[in-house]
């Protein structure tokens, strides 16, 4: 599995550019995937902030975001940074209220985790961007997980589950439109 995330590494690095996925590396990615599922979940408290700031920490604004419902302020504040992260693969810890990074530190694995959650709900997004997105989201997963994430196992199977109900969608109208 070493030499898998090795490539897939190399490939995220390379922002998924002149790929083409073998089917070792699909059956390699495919166990990678159950063996994180197979993980046990921890139940982690979450703290509430509710401190006004002058600037936005990605990881706390998206847990608040995931159980509540989004004002169309937040909507626009999420699809920013789906952009951001769809361009660069990769969003930083802390935002100006403007939108602008105020760090050059990445965000933690919780909020591109988090992210693919909200991302799957939206409405202003077709399946097809969500999958695209999703898709990164659980390579970076793959890449950078570690037990102490286990706190988000429903989170990551929630976007694992996501990924294989749009493939298996998308095969299956290829596949009837080949016959």
């Amino acid at each position: 599995m070493n030499n898998f995330l090795r490539k897939l590494e190399k490939i995220y690095n390379n922002r998924y550019q002149n790929y083409f996925p073998t089917q070792n590396f699909i059956n390699s990615r495919e166990k990678m995937i159950q063996s994180l599922l197979k993980q046990k979940l921890i139940i982690k408290k979450i703290e509430k902030i509710k401190l006004e700031r002058k600037f936005i920490d990605i990881s706390n604004f998206l847990q608040r975001k995931l159980h509540n419902k989004i004002s169309s302020k937040d909507r626009k504040i999420i699809l920013f940074f789906y952009k951001k992260y769809n361009q660069n693969l990769s969003l930083k810890k802390e935002y100006s209220n403007d939108l602008k990074k105020i760090t050059n530190k990445n965000a933690s694995l919780d909020s591109y985790i988090i992210l693919g959650n909200i991302i799957i709900n939206l409405n202003e997004l077709n399946e097809l961007q969500k999958l695209n997105c999703i898709l990164k989201l659980n390579d970076i997963t793959l890449m950078k997980y570690s037990k102490k994430y286990n706190h988000l196992i429903k989170n990551i199977t929630t976007n694992i589950n996501y990924e294989k109900k749009i493939i298996n969608r998308y095969a299956k109208k290829f596949f009837s439109c080949i016959s």
